[in-house]
């Protein structure tokens, strides 16, 4: 097998002594910078959470210390198995059971695939990616399934588990078969120091990731809309797809569908940490892709620079739908490197099965498939080489594949509402469904591009964010700077590709939203840059190796300190295991008191409807309205209700008597008529610390017997 291409740039050789100066710069830099920004001053943890992470801190270096004595190769399956056992003591069997079961019939259904595309091979044989890859093409496989059943009335435990069973005995079988091959490796082999530590390091971050992500669901965005599709199906064992209810619900929702069977299987908790499933993929992926320059030591430290970056947090521990959206890109951008390093055309049906994934999960998953599709074609006509005809067959094949995975969702909007993107761009579509203005973005998120983007990002994070300052992390500024200065055996045509491909996705995705957490696709690929680096420092200059190395181990310690900086919901750390449930009642009650206003009217007026004056709706037995665009149609008769008396009219119209809005401490109904209404026709009957459930006056207590649903 050839080498992989490399392209000759003669003018990028850098005097050794200059990189020297430009790794000290960057490192003198980035201290300069936090120490002026302050960024450790901030209200990082809360005192609790500070006591509970460093108890961590000392429990897990014991633990490694220990087991570095005993036997190194024990680190990473005791590490899986106190994740597995402290679940399900924790939060109940069904947790573990439904993600293992998600798990093995994702990878099964995956296996399945590489078949078909002729990239399985022998189990034994089989490339370690291409088994992580395999579960992660599962995964965007059976959410397109799920988004065609949920038309239907079968969404039931029991079916979701009977159809990933099959797939999953196939999955078992091949997971057995590798790791009966993987022991006897191991046992001939043997566990570096440096490889142990690193190892150490990587799954010391994703233990404090896991522990905060052990939480209840308290996020806004999850509340109103993450987790109220599965609670919904839950429910009522169906989707409605009527945007005349829920603007969002022809939205693209593979995320959703993947949170809806493991919330079916295994409860709240199987769905909260299934982002954290999907981080420890991403971990390994770019694990294996840095082990194709890098040592294993340094691919290990590489991952942990990714999984410590603080805004990996946010989108971690709740129920986005950023951590599957990023995994699908990554191994779409794992196969079109080991595509152009050694023209393997079977691994582009694959990588247009990931990119559809990732495009039915997330709208601007397009300013990353552009560019990977533009930079494919790109390489198969060039004028040295000629026309590569396997290559393009092999794109049509995967753009085929890629576009029948990605349609559900942008076709059901086409049909349902005439805007294939619906709710964006509404301004050109022109929905009835919608508004039409086109000044509906977020106008905190526009920003300029600029040199110094990187800069203000990492040390003014809440001007892009709604989070602390420092929510990337110190890591990626140093990163970006040295690779400034990059040694001339470095840049391969892989490495130009897959920096092209993130410089094109910053550049659309930040001049349409200056927002961190869409930027996360860009750092594996700047970490394979990196990994390359590293690979040339090793054998060019290995005392500055060693200093650098020793800088990213600074990085990601301050990263993980910092996690917590990326939003307001886990600076507890978390739940205590002397007294979890108490305190996940608590946790809920104080991030999230909108969830015990919905318990509350489960209780008191089951299946009847009720009117939100705030955000969130998850979990409403009756069908929900807000006075926001969640709702647009009726928030758009709300505005045209100029006074509390037709605001009564129009809640006599659609049969509400419910209200939840929220206290005069906490804020205001949006609309002053409905403030006034609230006023003059409700009467209070339930409330917490911000929030409060009042009913129209007359209205008798007690359970309601209206059985509609939305």
């Amino acid at each position: 097998m050839a080498a992989p291409a490399r392209v000759q740039l003669s003018n990028t050789k850098v005097a050794p002594r200059l990189r020297w100066v430009v790794v000290l710069g960057a490192a003198v830099t980035a201290v300069v910078l936090t120490v002026h920004n302050e960024i450790f001053k901030q209200s990082i943890w809360d005192p609790i959470g500070r006591e509970r992470f460093l108890l961590y801190c000392a429990s897990f270096a014991a633990a490694a210390a220990l087991i570095f004595a005993v036997r190194r190769a024990a680190l990473l399956p005791c590490f899986t198995a106190v994740l597995l056992l402290y679940s399900a003591i924790f939060t109940g069997a069904q947790t573990v059971f439904a993600l293992l079961l998600f798990s093995l019939g994702c990878y099964g259904i995956g296996l399945g695939v590489l078949r078909v595309l002729r990239l399985a091979g022998r189990d034994r044989l089989r490339p370690l990616w291409l088994d992580v890859l395999a579960l992660v093409a599962g995964a965007g496989v059976w959410a397109f399934l799920i988004s065609l059943l949920a038309f239907t009335k079968w969404n039931w435990a029991p079916v979701h588990g009977l159809l990933l069973a099959l797939p999953a005995t196939a999955g078992g079988r091949s997971i057995g078969i590798r790791g009966i091959a993987a022991f006897r490796e191991r046992r001939s082999g043997s566990v570096t120091a440096g490889d142990y530590w690193a190892m150490a390091l990587l799954l010391f971050v994703l233990g404090a990731h896991f522990l905060m992500s052990l939480m209840p669901e308290v996020s806004a965005d999850g509340i109103a809309i993450h987790l109220t599709v599965p609670m919904h199906v839950a429910a009522h064992h169906v989707w409605h797809f009527d945007v005349s209810q829920v603007s969002w619900a022809v939205m693209p929702m593979t995320a959703e569908w993947c949170y809806t069977t493991v919330y079916l299987l295994g409860g709240e908790f199987a769905a909260k940490l299934l982002p954290f499933v999907f981080l420890c993929l991403s971990c390994a992926l770019i694990v294996l892709l840095s082990r194709r320059v890098a040592s294993r030591a340094a691919s290990l430290l590489l991952a942990a620079v990714y999984a410590a970056t603080p805004v990996m947090q946010l989108i971690t521990g709740s129920m986005c739908t950023d951590m599957l959206w990023v995994t699908f890109l990554l191994g779409a951008a794992v196969l079109i490197v080991h595509w152009t390093e050694w023209r393997d055309a079977a691994a582009l049906p694959l990588g247009g099965i990931l990119l559809g994934a990732a495009m039915s999960t997330k709208l601007v998953a397009l300013s990353f498939v552009a560019p990977c599709f533009l930079w494919v074609l790109f390489n198969c006509v060039g004028w040295k080489r000629g026309i590569d005809r396997k290559s393009l067959a092999a794109l049509a094949q995967g753009v085929a594949l890629g576009a029948i995975l990605a349609a559900p969702p942008y076709v059901t909007a086409f049909l349902k509402t005439g805007n294939p993107v619906f709710p964006y761009f509404n301004d050109v579509y022109q929905s009835t469904h919608y508004d039409t203005k086109p000044d509906w973005d977020d106008g905190r998120w526009k920003t300029k591009i600029t040199w110094h983007a990187p800069i203000d990002a990492t040390f003014r994070s809440s001007k892009f964010l709604e989070s602390q300052n420092g929510a990337l992390g110190l890591s990626w500024v140093f990163i970006l700077l040295i690779l400034c200065a990059p040694p001339r055996s470095m840049i391969t045509r892989s490495v130009v590709g897959a920096l092209a491909v993130g410089l094109l996705f910053f550049v659309f995705t930040w001049s349409r939203a200056s927002y961190l957490r869409y930027l996360i696709p860009v750092f594996p690929l700047l970490l394979f840059g990196f990994a390359n680096y590293l690979r040339a420092l090793r054998s060019e200059q290995p005392y500055l190796y060693r200093m650098v190395l020793g800088a990213t181990v600074a990085g990601v310690l301050s990263g993980t300190y910092l996690l917590p900086a990326s939003g307001y919901w886990h600076k507890n750390f978390s739940l205590s295991p002397l007294n979890f449930k108490a305190e996940a009642a608590k946790y809920t009650e104080q991030m999230a008191p909108l969830r015990m206003m919905v318990d509350y009217l489960n209780r008191t007026a089951p299946g009847e409807p009720a009117a939100f004056f705030w955000t969130g709706l998850a979990g409403l037995q009756g069908r929900a309205y807000t006075s926001g665009p969640q709702t647009f149609e009726f928030f758009r008769e709300c505005e045209a209700a100029h006074s509390a008396e037709a605001v009564k009219a129009l809640m006599a119209k659609n049969g509400i008597r419910h209200f939840v809005s929220p206290l005069p401490k906490c804020g205001q109904p949006n609309l002053p008529q409905l403030t006034e209404f609230l006023k003059l026709y409700t009467e209070e009957q339930f409330r917490n610390d911000c929030l409060y459930v009042a009913t129209m006056k007359g209205v008798a207590r007690g359970p309601g017997t209206s059985t509609s649903t939305p």
